[in-house]
């Protein structure tokens, strides 16, 4: 129980680092330094895992993944990229709110960390609303694939670990994805103004479009060609798709925006929080913390229960879809409810869980792409957090009524 205690204090002092005015990064060490002494094999274990997790492949992938796309993200910034993006999407949508909401969700379709803070400056360009209400927009349609998309690496995992057909499983969650832009549209747009403005110049999508469907192609051909090769390492597919899609830009643009981006000190901010973040959501595990947290949400009543619990808890504990997955699933399974459904139950039971690590996941304070949003726009993030519970609700309440309908349509099929 102390090592609850202690992911209760840690995940407070992040919330309210802000309001110490210490930088956001040294929150997060210093959530990171509660768990390592907290750690339920003794600090000394916690420090071996805290090290380990710094140095291990997952962390340097994810780390140079992240790398990669704020430089990508500034790059078509510095640019002009996004400008001209913003201004060609004015010639076809001519509502501002719109276009807001638009731009994030054609950066959503790109599987990558951090995404948020790609689209983060097309919203600015956009300025529309306030700084608090540009960051949620950012948020939430930059999100509205991931709940089913079949390209994102938590669905293809949560498929896999469910042992459910991927096309089934996906559409069996394309409706939320619906919802979640309804609630988008009813939560945040109908308060931004609603204002109609075409921007002057020509604008391209070219080089912004280009670079997408660079990494696009890229991700999966690289996935594709490591197992054969035996040259690429592991887990490092969105840094290396990513190179082309510079070089693309720097054909399309020249060196000097490359450059100007290499040299901004918020670069290396983002990146440093980012590795702070990861770093506490690896001490989550490393501590004991999250085995003993699934373990209290086991007890905690029917089988039902646990199957909403245990992911969205890990989905609020490591701010990951795919960590939340791994954590959450295969407790799922071993649930005597799982263990002896059907196909047809057996696909409702795990969609339903993803569904809830989901929703835990768009709650999470230590979700990166929220933190990173919310410090592009100057937002603050409990405030920013509490305000998410809303629209999280409605479409947790969306999310239920399409189960529920799903269920009794195929009892009486």
């Amino acid at each position: 129980m102390w090592v609850l205690l202690a992911l209760g204090s840690a995940l407070l002092l992040i919330l309210f680092s802000a309001r110490l005015r210490w930088p956001q990064t040294l929150g997060y060490l210093a959530g990171t330094g509660v768990l390592v002494l907290a750690c339920a094999a003794g600090p000394s274990h916690g420090a071996l895992a805290l090290f380990e997790a710094a140095v291990s492949r997952s962390t340097l992938s994810f780390v140079a993944s992240v790398f990669s796309v704020f430089v990508l993200s500034g790059q078509l910034q510095e640019s002009g990229a996004l400008r001209q993006l913003a201004s060609a999407a004015s010639r076809r949508i001519r509502s501002d709110r719109a276009r807001a909401a638009v731009l994030p969700a054609i950066v959503g379709l790109l599987p990558m960390p951090g995404g948020a803070v790609v689209s983060a400056p097309m919203v600015e360009e956009c300025a529309v609303g306030t700084r608090e209400e540009q960051h949620f927009t950012n948020y939430w349609f930059r999100h509205i694939w991931e709940i089913w998309w079949p390209l994102y690496p938590p669905v293809l995992l949560a498929a896999k670990m469910a042992d459910v057909p991927l096309i089934s499983f996906s559409l069996m969650l394309a409706p939320l994805m619906l919802c979640m832009a309804a609630v988008g549209v009813i939560w945040i747009l109908r308060r931004l103004p609603a204002t109609t403005e075409e921007w002057a110049g020509a604008g391209s999508m070219t080089s912004v479009m280009g670079a997408i469907a660079i990494m696009l192609a890229g991700v999966p051909v690289l996935g594709v060609m490591e197992p054969r090769v035996h040259m690429l390492p592991a887990d490092w597919h969105v840094a290396f798709a990513v190179v082309p899609a510079v070089l693309f830009l720097v054909w399309r643009h020249g060196s000097a925006a490359l450059w100007r981006t290499l040299a901004t000190q918020r670069l290396w901010a983002l990146v440093g929080m980012a590795a702070s973040i990861k770093l506490f959501g690896a001490m989550v595990s490393g501590s004991g913390a999250a085995a003993e947290a699934t373990e209290v949400a086991t007890r905690c009543g029917a089988a039902w229960s646990a199957v909403l619990l245990l992911p969205l808890l890990a989905g609020v504990v490591t701010g990951n879809t795919v960590a939340a997955v791994t954590m959450s699933f295969p407790l799922v399974a071993a649930l005597p409810l799982a263990r002896s459904a059907g196909d047809d139950p057996r696909l409702l039971i795990f969609a339903v869980a993803y569904a809830s690590s989901f929703a835990g996941y768009l709650l999470s304070p230590v979700h990166m792409c929220f933190v990173l949003s919310a410090r592009f726009f100057g937002a603050e993030t409990m405030c920013g957090l509490a305000r998410m519970l809303v629209p999280v609700g409605a479409w947790s309440a969306c999310a239920a009524t399409w189960f529920v309908f799903w269920y009794f349509l195929n009892a009486t099929a």
